[in-house]
């Protein structure tokens, strides 16, 4: 499966810039949706909380201009897990610094968003199935490392994120409604399907196409 070079110079305007502000754009469109889905069996911040943590990371990628895709994970890692709150902003700032401290030693992008996963997961102590955004991660990060393409991923990831809604949740604020969460979709499901819309149609992520 081709890879993303690691260097990031010569690919700014056509793919990180394009990344960056589709992230941005999406993180203002789709703020009060996301808050809105989580209000159904949650506190109602997570589209607050996602838009502070892609603001966040936007501006200091554009501060700092890394160089490498590398660079480029660590300091939108860190920077969404500094402006971010809720449970959230922890999981999706990890998601991301982890991808970097994998990168750096050595794994390609698609093997490091499948560790960065599954650092996720031990981190909520979360599984597929517990109506969580792993339910959409997981099975995306395992149709990349077995080479399927751009478009299969993110068919997957639309399919996975409907059925979260006939999930009974079982970790997280959503847990202490029991049977009352089935029957919603899980927010952060609904916010990780769009971001990797975005991620994966603007890095060219897969297949290049």
């Amino acid at each position: 499966m081709p890879e993303v070079s690691e260097s990031c110079t010569a690919e700014r305007p056509a793919r990180v810039e394009r990344m960056v502000r589709g992230m941005v754009a999406l993180a203002a469109g789709s703020a009060r949706h996301f808050s809105e889905l989580d209000a159904e069996i949650g506190d109602g911040d997570h589209g607050n909380n996602f838009s502070r943590g892609v603001d966040a990371a936007a501006a200091a990628v554009d501060r700092r201009r890394p160089q490498t895709w590398t660079d480029f994970c660590l300091i939108a890692g860190d920077s969404w897990l500094d402006a971010s709150g809720g449970a959230s902003g922890a999981l999706y700032g990890t998601l991301i610094r982890t991808m970097g401290d994998k990168m750096a030693l050595g794994l390609s992008p698609t093997a490091a968003f499948g560790e960065a996963v599954e650092a996720l997961a031990r981190l909520g102590k979360a599984k597929v199935g517990d109506k969580t955004m792993l339910d959409v991660l997981v099975p995306v990060a395992n149709a990349l490392n077995e080479g399927s393409p751009m478009s299969q991923a993110l068919a997957l990831a639309r399919h996975r994120l409907e059925q979260t809604r006939s999930l009974r949740a079982r970790r997280g604020r959503a847990s202490f409604l029991g049977e009352r969460s089935v029957g919603h979709l899980d927010p952060g499901a609904a916010s990780s399907c769009a971001a990797l819309e975005v991620i994966l149609m603007a890095v060219e992520f897969v297949d290049g196409t």
